[in-house]
């Protein structure tokens, strides 16, 4: 599955997402308080269509009757899971009282899962991390799913520790043990060999993909193929990454607009081609660009250029000078 990732999560991403064998994404984390007060910014996170099922859409906020309203909303946009989400560690959340900070309060965790059930009639998942300041996790998931909680997301790390240390999937074995509701594990799945031995070592019932996933829908078709034939995937060579990076910006246009596309693929590019040579100089370049089409001429010349190094390596005639002049030495 993918997380919904703050920031990331976006339709786009979640088609080729999907397109790579994701089985379930998310939405971005949405404000209940956004979506009871129609806000836009809410809306555009909510955008989806009929290719971009099956979909959760998750929610956070602190007041039980607002989000049992927004869920009610939500409902009109046909998604297939109602997510909660208890878990983000992000400050300007947990001064609100919402994401992480609900782990202080289990009573409250429990009112707003009763709440949100009496309302809708879609599966309501929860997400959470292992605590606050320690570790709450058996009694949370105890008590959330004698309020009716469909599934359980566990992100097994404390609220002060945000991304840093290892995540201990010892919790989510623990959570696995103790409730009959399907338990997804998150957390520190780099890759499709984690995405295994998280499998193995917890017995959860499904694995979520997240920072992992940025620039690298393929986790998931390899996950899938090392899981249902024990083939062992290799690297995406580095054509493949700048074809699907482009077919990205060419779908991020057609739903923002060129201009906010552009800006927004920034990210996403160094993502795709993280570890790739020359590509701080690809950045500095892209940074100049606000036409969709020049970024695809500029990412087209690079994979070009980097096959031309690729087999110029025991030649350093004439392309090596090209190749200079293209990275601006």
């Amino acid at each position: 599955m993918l997380a919904p990732l703050a920031g990331w999560s976006d339709k786009v991403f979640r088609l080729i997402c999907r397109e790579f064998g994701a089985s379930l994404c998310f939405t971005e984390m949405v404000s209940a308080e956004g979506v009871v007060r129609d806000n836009l910014a809410t809306r555009h996170l909510l955008e989806s269509d009929r290719e971009d099922r099956p979909l959760g859409i998750q929610l956070f906020g602190s007041d039980p009757g607002v989000l049992a309203a927004a869920a009610k909303k939500v409902v009109e946009l046909a998604p297939d899971v109602i997510d909660l989400n208890f878990g983000c560690p992000v400050k300007k959340v947990v001064r609100q009282g919402s994401g992480a900070a609900l782990l202080q309060d289990i009573d409250r965790m429990v009112g707003i899962v009763r709440a949100v059930k009496d309302a809708v009639t879609l599966p309501v998942w929860v997400k959470i991390r292992s605590g606050w300041n320690e570790d709450v996790s058996l009694d949370v998931c105890q008590r959330l799913e004698e309020a009716g909680v469909d599934g359980i997301t566990v992100h097994p790390r404390l609220q002060a520790m945000h991304f840093k240390g290892a995540a201990d999937w010892s919790v989510i074995k623990k959570v696995k043990k103790a409730v009959r509701v399907p338990v997804i594990g998150n957390g520190d799945v780099g890759d499709w060999r984690d995405a295994k031995r998280m499998f193995d070592e917890t017995g959860c019932d499904a694995v979520m993909i997240g920072r992992a996933a940025r620039g690298n829908p393929w986790i998931f078709a390899q996950s899938r193929e090392h899981l249902e034939y024990g083939t062992m995937p290799g690297d995406i060579p580095a054509d493949e990454r700048i074809d699907i990076c482009t077919q990205h910006l060419n779908m991020a246009a057609e739903q923002f607009g060129e201009r906010k596309a552009v800006k927004l693929m920034r990210k996403h590019i160094s993502h795709y081609l993280k570890g790739l040579p020359l590509i701080s100089e690809l950045r500095a370049q892209l940074l100049l660009l606000e036409k969709k089409s020049d970024v695809a001429k500029k990412l087209e010349e690079y994979k070009n250029i980097l096959g031309e190094k690729t087999t110029s390596a025991a030649n350093t005639g004439d392309n090596h000078d090209r190749i200079s002049s293209w990275a601006g030495e």
